[in-house]
C-alpha cells in the first residue's frame, strides 16, 4: 500500500505541474483536494487491516555496497502516516482557500511531494535512501520559500546539516563496511572517532530541526505568507530532523556527551520559544515560537520514549497546527494585521473565533493528556505549563483588554468565515469525540485555568516591549553568530593577510624578486647603452667567449 501511495503522489504531482500554468487553476486545486480526501479516506479503511506488503527494489548492487529502495508497508509507518496525512490535507485545504495564494497549484504540489519525501525517509533502511530522503526535504523547502534572503539561510543551514550527516555516515561505513541502518549498534563496539560521529549527527539533527543555535532557519519564515509558514513548519525540515534522530539515535548513544548536550539544547530551545511567544509582537513570529516550543518538547518526548514517533507525536502535531490555523483566522479577521499590539478587545466582535480558540486550547491540552505517562512528568509539566501560559497571554492581547486597533482594522473586523471556521470546528469535534476528551477532568480544569489566566492579563506588563524596536527587530542569533564565529574568522583572515600576504609574500618574496629584476634590468640597460666603455666591455666579453670556445674545441 505504501508503494502505491508513493507512486500515486508522484504521478498526481507530475500531472498537477502540467496544469499549473493553465486557466481555472482554482478548479483544478479543488479537484486535487477532493482526490486527496478520497485517497485519505481509503487509507483510513485499508491501514487498520494491517495488510503489510514488502516492496524492496535493488538500487545499488556493488559487491561491497548493497543499497535498496525500501517502500514496504509497516505498522509503524502506518501509525505515522495517518495523522501526518490528515495534517497535510488540512494544509492542502488552507493553501486553496488562503486569499494570498488560493490560485497557486504549485504550493499544493509541494505538499504532495513532502508526503512522498516523508515516505522515502521514514521507510529508509540504509544510508543511501536516508541521505536521499533528507536532501529531498531540503530541495522541496528551497522551492517553497519564495524570499531570497530566507532561502539563502535555509540552504546554508541545511547544506551544513547534509554535509555533517554525509561525513558521519561515511566514517561509519568505512569501519562497518555496510550501509544498513540495522547494523548501527555494532559501531558502538567496533567503531572509532565515536565522539566526532555523534557530534556530526547532533549538528545534522539540530540544524535540520531549527533548534537553539539554528532557530533562525525556523523563525525567519515569518517573512512568508501564513500558509507557507505552516507548510514549512509541519511538513519540512523539522519533521526530517525528527526522523533522522529516531533512525540514528544509536550513533548518539555511543558518546557520553551527545544526549546531555542535546537535552541542554532542547531546554534552551523551549525557553527561547517561550520568551519569543511572550515578547515578539508579530503574530506569525508568535506562531513560529510556539512551533519551536513544540519541537523541543517532541524531541525530548522521543528521546525518552522512542515509540512516541508512531504513537503520539503526530497527533499532538495536528493540534499544534490547528492552533496555528486559529492565528491565521485572527490575521484574516483583522484585515491581515500582523502585530498583536494593534489588536485587543477582539473577543466582543469575533466571538466565533474566540470560541474556537478556547476549544483549540481544550483539544491541544487533551491531546497532551491523552499520551501522558508518569515517566514524562519532568517533560510534560514544564512544556504544558509554559505553552498554556504563552497561549493565555496571546489570547489576552487579542481578545480581551483594551482595543488598540486602528480605524481600518476596526471597520473591517469580522470573523474569517465558515470557510475557515467550519472545517476547524469539525476537526476539533472529531478529536474531542475520538479521543474521548469530554470525559477527562484534567482537560477541563487546565483549560479553565488557562482561560482565567488569560482574563486576568497577568503578563500584560510585558506589552510595552512591543514598542521596543531594537528588541522586536533584533536578530539575536545572527548577531551572536556574526560576533562569535564570523568576526573572529574575519579578524584571523585580516591578521593572516597582513602577516603572510603583505609582509612575507609582498614585502619579502615579491619584493626580492622585484629588486633582483630591477638590478638585472639596470645592468642590461647599461650594457645596451651607446657609451664607448660599454662597447669596449662588449668587445672584451665577445673575445673572451671566442677564446674560450676555441680552447674548448682544441683541448
Amino acid at each position: 500500500m505504501i508503494l502505491q501511495l508513493f507512486l500515486n503522489l508522484l504521478l498526481v504531482s507530475a500531472l498537477a505541474l502540467l496544469i499549473v500554468q493553465t486557466e481555472h487553476r482554482r478548479v483544478w486545486t479543488a479537484l486535487l483536494l477532493v482526490l486527496g480526501t478520497l485517497f485519505a479516506w481509503h487509507l483510513t479503511q485499508i491501514f487498520p487491516l494491517h495488510q503489510h506488503e514488502t516492496a524492496v527494489f535493488s538500487w545499488i548492487s556493488y559487491p561491497h555496497l548493497q543499497a535498496s529502495l525500501n517502500l514496504s508497508t509497516t505498522h509503524g509507518l502506518e501509525m505515522m502516516l495517518l495523522p501526518l496525512g490528515l495534517t497535510a490535507l488540512a494544509l492542502f485545504y488552507l493553501n486553496m482557500v488562503y486569499p494570498h495564494e488560493n490560485s497557486r497549484i504549485g504550493v499544493n504540489v509541494l505538499v504532495l511531494l513532502f508526503v512522498a519525501a516523508f515516505i522515502l525517509l521514514a521507510g529508509s533502511r540504509d544510508f543511501i535512501q536516508l541521505l536521499v530522503g533528507s536532501c529531498s526535504y531540503t530541495v522541496l523547502g528551497f522551492y517553497l520559500i519564495n524570499q531570497p534572503a530566507d532561502r539563502q539561510k535555509f540552504v546554508f543551514y541545511n547544506f551544513l546539516a547534509e554535509m555533517a550527516l554525509f561525513t558521519a555516515l561515511a566514517v561509519v561505513y568505512s569501519k562497518l563496511g555496510t550501509i544498513s541502518l540495522d547494523q548501527l549498534g555494532a559501531y558502538q563496539a567496533e567503531g572509532y572517532h565515536k565522539d566526532l560521529v555523534a557530534l556530526l549527527i547532533l549538528v545534522a539533527v539540530v540544524a535540520k530541526s531549527g533548534l537553539f543555535l539554528f532557530q533562525n532557519q525556523l523563525l525567519d519564515w515569518q517573512e512568508l505568507t501564513f500558509n507557507r509558514v505552516m507548510t514549512l513548519s509541519f511538513l519540512t525540515t523539522p519533521l526530517a530532523g525528527m526522523l533522522l534522530f529516531a533512525k540514528l539515535q544509536p550513533l548518539l548513544l555511543i558518546s557520553p556527551f551527545a544526549i546531555p548536550l542535546f537535552k541542554v539544547i532542547l531546554v534552551m530551545s523551549l525557553l527561547w520559544g517561550f520568551a519569543g511567544a511572550l515578547v515578539i509582537d508579530n503574530i506569525k513570529a508568535k506562531a513560529l515560537y510556539l512551533n519551536l516550543m513544540f519541537y523541543s518538547f517532541a524531541f525530548a518526548w522521543l528521546e525518552q520514549v522512542p515509540e512516541a514517533l508512531e504513537n503520539g507525536i503526530f497527533y499532538v502535531m495536528g493540534a499544534v497546527a490547528a492552533l496555528n490555523l486559529l492565528l491565521v483566522m485572527v490575521n484574516i479577521s483583522s484585515s491581515n494585521e500582523h502585530y498583536i499590539s494593534l489588536m485587543g478587545g477582539f473577543g466582543r466582535r469575533i466571538k466565533l473565533t474566540l470560541l474556537l480558540s478556547i476549544l483549540g486550547v481544550f483539544v491541544f491540552t487533551g491531546c497532551l493528556c491523552r499520551f501522558y505517562t508518569p515517566q514524562l512528568y519532568h517533560i510534560f509539566i514544564p512544556y504544558l505549563g509554559l505553552t498554556l501560559m504563552a497561549l493565555a497571554h496571546i489570547g489576552y492581547n487579542i481578545y480581551f483588554g483594551s482595543e488598540h486597533a486602528d480605524e481600518r482594522v476596526s471597520a473591517l473586523l469580522k470573523n474569517a468565515g465558515f470557510i475557515y471556521g467550519l472545517p476547524l470546528f469539525a476537526g476539533y469535534a472529531a478529536a474531542v469525540w475520538g479521543l474521548k476528551l469530554y470525559a477527562c477532568g484534567w482537560v477541563w480544569g487546565l483549560t479553565g485555568a488557562a482561560l482565567l489566566f488569560s482574563l486576568s492579563g497577568a503578563l500584560r506588563f510585558l506589552n510595552p516591549l512591543a514598542d521596543n524596536e531594537p528588541l522586536q527587530e533584533a536578530d539575536w542569533m545572527s548577531r551572536i553568530y556574526h560576533s562569535l564565529l564570523l568576526l573572529p574568522l574575519r579578524m584571523l583572515g585580516r591578521i593572516l593577510w597582513l602577516a603572510v600576504d603583505f609582509v612575507v609574500i609582498e614585502r619579502t618574496v615579491i619584493g626580492s624578486i622585484s629588486e633582483t629584476t630591477a638590478l638585472l634590468v639596470r645592468g642590461l640597460q647599461r650594457i645596451q647603452s651607446a657609451l664607448w666603455l660599454n662597447n669596449l666591455l662588449m668587445l672584451l666579453i665577445g673575445l673572451g667567449i671566442i677564446i674560450f670556445a676555441i680552447g674548448y674545441c682544441y683541448a
